[in-house]
């Protein structure tokens, strides 16, 4: 909002003010009509949803190709949606072990493969067929890998068939 130097000067400011300079006048709350209140009220509300999904967004996309653990909670036709953390996972039929059943209730582990936005929404995308998953399991099961003795050189797998790995 803008306001003339002259208007402001002559409503009693004890500081002279000179263009460009900001001049805050505290208003009471008043003033404003209900409209204007929800509509402030709303537009603050947005701002904190944009807030937090951004902070969803940063947070798993430092997380990517970390190991997660969450709950099944619903089993959709192309894809299983898991919770972790209050925050929603997708599990997409391509990222599926074939011939494994997914059900409502039970934990899962899944590899963060990636995160996208889906209209505005951070949408992470999990896997339980892409080496990386088996990569990381090896390291929480295996305390050699862990600690570095064993080193994994690269992973070949059908997922839910059979799976070879080079280490040295």
């Amino acid at each position: 909002l803008e306001i003339s130097l002259d208007e402001v000067n002559s409503r009693g400011n004890e500081d002279e003010l000179d263009l460009g300079d900001d001049y805050i006048e505290i208003l009471p709350l008043s003033s404003f009509g209900r409209r204007l209140v929800l509509l402030a009220k709303n537009t603050l509300n947005q701002k904190i949803r944009d807030i937090e999904k951004e902070v969803i967004f940063a947070d798993y996309k430092k997380k990517i190709g970390d190991i997660v653990i969450g709950e099944i909670y619903q089993n959709r036709k192309h894809d299983i949606l898991v919770n972790h953390n209050k925050n929603e996972l997708v599990l997409p039929k391509n990222e599926q072990i074939p011939g494994e059943k997914y059900i409502k209730g039970r934990i899962l582990r899944a590899v963060i493969k990636e995160i996208r936005r889906d209209k505005g929404n951070p949408q992470v995308i999990i896997s339980r067929a892409d080496n990386e998953f088996l990569r990381r399991l090896f390291e929480i099961e295996i305390p050699e890998i862990f600690d570095g003795v064993i080193e994994i050189k690269a992973i070949a797998r059908q997922p839910g068939m059979r799976a070879k790995r080079s280490a040295k």
